[in-house]
């Protein structure tokens, strides 16, 4: 796929793709999503060569691909932080089985 090709699909121009392959952008988390959906991958493949990252480390870096998974992460990202301590203080309980299942 070109340059090009990719960034039509992105929405963004072939010149930021340009950026984002040389280093001199970084890549967001959702914008890496995006570009491994237009390639027909998984993300966690494109950060299959990362060199001296071991395989945990890599899969720590992979985004969560549970359907919501990422509606959650943009909601939480627009809370304020007091709120972002609840939701995950609440999500760190679901998780663990310690809040009360009314």
């Amino acid at each position: 796929m070109s340059q090009a090709v990719l960034a039509e699909s992105l929405g963004i121009t072939f010149q930021q793709i340009q950026k984002y392959e040389r280093g001199a952008n970084r890549i967001s988390a959702s914008k890496l999503i995006e570009i491994a959906r237009a390639l027909g991958l998984p993300p966690a493949e494109l950060l299959r060569d990362l060199g001296d990252v071991d395989a945990q480390e890599a899969a720590e870096l992979a985004l969560p691909t549970a359907p919501g998974a990422q509606e959650m992460i943009s909601i939480y990202q627009k809370l304020r932080p007091p709120l972002r301590r609840a939701v995950l203080n609440l999500a760190r309980d679901l998780a663990t089985g310690s809040a009360s299942e009314d």
